[in-house]
């Protein structure tokens, strides 16, 4: 973020795509919940999947260093911690 000298924000990922399903059923294996996951049907889908685009970042040289799962484990156990 030297580098980085803009009042736009700047996307953080690894450039993959994830559904709110699947998204869910990520946290759902990290947290260790075992029970369902109840969608409200009834309520538009909206946009199926959302990808940022993080190019901004990539042409500074930055690379993600952890996988979706990895990053969602560490935030959960730090936050686990603080609370």
């Amino acid at each position: 973020m030297n580098n980085y000298d803009t009042p736009e924000p700047i996307n953080l990922g690894n450039g993959t795509a994830f559904s709110i399903r699947d998204l869910a059923e990520k946290i759902r294996g990290v947290v260790g919940f075992n029970g369902s996951i109840v969608y409200n049907t009834s309520k538009p889908d909206g946009m199926p999947i959302k990808s940022l685009d993080n190019s901004k970042i990539r042409d500074l040289g930055w690379l993600p260093h952890f996988s979706l799962e990895e990053g969602l484990a560490v935030t959960y156990n730090w936050y686990r911690n603080v609370v």
